[in-house]
């Protein structure tokens, strides 16, 4: 302490100012980025200094760099760029945020962590995965699919920790929603370009488009999930927003999605639009409203869809006339002998592939690396029933929780609408994942984590609301 203090009167009072650190700071940093440009690629010095940018920014906002890593993921920036590829930007952006916040909370003396029985259940799935992937067969798919898994425990955990205020959890929603609108009118686009350029339009609208994306957005039925997580928390933004032009927004995002689900070829993606508008009726108070307008929608949208799409959706039911069909369930007969094999820890994460081509194909056709298309075939395979058994019990605690919001909500007289609007509106979300990814290999994609993440946190909001109209009330009575 003495020497620094010498050294303050060596060199001037004004040195350590806010204002000279911060001109200090800028020269460095635009010599840094100088010495870069002369040995790497424009693009990835930009991309270092936002990170660095970020990091600074993060330490008075930790939150912020949770609004990062999703425009990372969902607007799939290394995607877009290739030469961003080997910096791994998402898995940067988590671990740096990650870090802050634990600093940030032990100098403040504020580290407190957001207590919900799901917690425990991401600790045993993360076991889980960590001890299936020691007998995998690859194991470099298992190493990379375990990492992955990783990283969604600790998004998981920095998520409900730091999304802690009803604004904080607006801001993570309506940034999520424009993420998918983005995503969504690009495939319009596609569409209305490929279906007036088509040979076939009636085959085009039955194959269907995706987002044209890599990873999360692929093909198009696992575009089709994502569209279905986020149509009811359109909805529901509706119903809960009172400005016009936000209303509006809201409107035209929720069009965007439907048009979207109904346009990129995935049965399963129609089909758990379907089973969300009929869980909306079975909860809603105005059954016959909106039971007459879903009905006119269904009966307006089937009378004018094209022949071959009806076809493809009913062939479904004759199974061994449909190829798709009748290749899910000799997929899904394969996982469920594999996980007969290894009951326990199943095959290994991401090894349901390697396993089907090298041992469990059908003797009549070639030893291809099929994916399981089934979320819980996925990891009854591949995790075991503790994988299975993990997997229900964090969408039964998801539908508990949004429960206990929506009744924390009216047993108190909360008096904000969106807590328990979009506890409703995840219930629908869950929903949706869980149809849709009942012929998709999902499992591991962002979809159920955030909507695991934003039911915790809207029940820890609502109980922190109630506790402060609670200590208000005590305060009035004294």
């Amino acid at each position: 302490m003495e020497q620094i203090t010498r050294l303050k009167l060596a060199i001037g009072p004004d040195f350590f100012s806010s204002h000279t650190m911060l001109v200090i700071f800028f020269v460095l940093f635009s010599l840094l980025c100088g010495i870069g440009f002369l040995f790497l690629s424009p693009l990835l010095v930009f991309a270092v200094a936002g990170l660095l940018i970020l990091s600074l920014l993060m330490i008075y906002c930790p939150y912020l760099g949770i609004l990062v890593y999703l425009v990372v993921e969902y607007a799939r920036i290394p995607a877009m760029f290739p030469s961003l590829q080997a910096l791994q930007m998402g898995k940067i952006v988590v671990i740096v945020t990650g870090l802050i916040w634990i600093l940030r909370s032990v100098f403040t003396r504020k580290l407190k962590f957001v207590y919900d029985p799901l917690n425990w259940i991401m600790a045993i799935w993360a076991f889980i995965v960590i001890g299936s992937s020691f007998f995998a067969v690859n194991s470099t798919l298992a190493t990379q699919g375990m990492i992955d898994f990783l990283k969604w425990v600790i998004i998981y955990f920095l998520i409900i920790n730091l999304v802690d205020t009803l604004p904080k959890w607006q801001w993570f929603m309506w940034c999520l929603l424009l993420l998918n609108f983005k995503l969504s009118q690009f495939q319009i686009r596609q569409f209305m370009g490929g279906y007036e350029m088509a040979s076939s339009p009636d085959r085009f609208v039955t194959e269907g488009v995706g987002a044209g994306s890599t990873g999360f957005f692929g093909n198009a039925g696992d575009f089709g999930v994502a569209m279905c997580v986020v149509a009811p928390l359109a909805f529901y933004l509706v119903k809960a927003v009172k400005s016009k032009a936000l209303r509006v927004g809201a409107i035209i995002f929720l069009s965007a999605f439907v048009f979207s689900i109904l346009r990129c070829g995935s049965r399963g993606a129609a089909l758990a639009l379907f089973f969300m508008a009929l869980f909306f009726w079975l909860k809603t108070s105005k059954k016959l409203q909106s039971g007459v307008v879903i009905l006119l929608f269904v009966i307006g949208f089937w009378a004018s869809a094209p022949e071959a799409w009806k076809e493809r959706f009913v062939s479904a039911a004759e199974y061994q006339q449909d190829v798709t069909a009748s290749q899910r369930l000799r997929l899904w007969g394969a996982g469920l002998r594999m996980s007969a094999d290894s009951p326990l820890l199943g095959v290994g994460i991401n090894n349901f592939g390697t396993n089907y081509a090298s041992h469990y194909h059908a003797p009549d056709e070639a030893g291809f690396a099929w994916a399981p298309h089934n979320i819980f075939i996925q990891a009854v395979s591949e995790l075991g029933v503790l994988g299975l058994f993990s997997l229900l019990m964090a969408m039964f605690l998801v539908f508990q929780r949004n429960r206990s919001t929506r009744r924390l909500s009216s047993e108190n007289n909360l008096t904000d609408a969106w807590i328990a609007r979009f506890a409703n509106a995840l219930d629908l979300s869950l929903i949706g994942y869980m149809v849709s990814g009942f012929f998709l290999t999902v499992l591991y994609y962002p979809h159920l984590y955030i909507i695991m993440t934003l039911s915790i946190s809207l029940n820890q909001i609502a109980r922190k609301q109630v506790m402060t109209q609670k200590n208000l009330i005590k305060d009035d009575e004294k």
